[in-house]
């Protein structure tokens, strides 16, 4: 059986390019949809105590997913939660550059009608006026997460325009290593017009 493994970088930082490389590694992935229902079906609440009966849901209906990605690991303090919970996972930290990133985040609150959820994720309005502030909690929540998992050698952070991406995390897995390009998913609103 493999352990559990989460990825705890912020939406629009390669998640779901990961989530694809992770399914090539022969993980089985609960994605964003799915979570959805599971963890939010009853409003935008975060707590430990949510995060429990999350699992706890997974488990009751025999679900057998093994990695873990965006809401609500992508929420500012749910390292330390997961991290409580299961201390033997491996963790992955995806990165971008902070000014693509925000980018990233404009166009796709503008293509799914988004701001409402991001707004909340952030805890402010997130538009171009509110750049650097949301910059700044972006960058400050990458540098809490590394500081927390400093030296624990089952985290990595992965930052996604590295080049040799599937052989880093092939390695860290324990996998065998896979030298082929890394999958570039969500690639195609990336022409939206802000």
């Amino acid at each position: 059986m493999k352990n559990k493994v989460f990825c705890l970088g912020s939406n629009k930082t390669g998640t779901m390019s990961l989530t694809k490389a992770m399914e090539e590694l022969g993980y089985n992935p609960i994605t964003t949809r799915k979570s959805y229902g599971l963890y939010l079906g009853k409003g935008l609440n975060h707590s430990k105590e949510n995060l429990v009966n999350f699992f706890n849901e997974i488990s009751l209906r025999g679900y057998a997913y093994d990695f873990f990605v965006d809401i609500p690991f992508s929420l500012f303090d749910s390292h330390i939660m997961v991290y409580d919970l299961f201390p033997e996972s491996y963790y992955i930290l995806t990165l971008r550059d902070s000014e693509k990133w925000f980018d990233s985040v404009l166009r796709w609150i503008k293509k799914l009608d988004a701001q409402k959820m991001y707004d909340w994720i952030w805890k402010t309005n997130v538009i171009l006026e509110n750049k650097n502030k949301v910059i700044n909690r972006y960058n400050k929540r990458n540098t809490e997460i590394m500081g927390f998992f400093k030296n624990n050698n089952k985290f990595m952070a992965l930052n996604i325009e590295e080049k040799d991406k599937f052989k880093k995390l092939s390695e860290f897995l324990g996998r065998d290593n896979i030298e082929r390009p890394f999958p570039h998913e969500n690639k195609n609103f990336e022409n939206i017009v802000l």
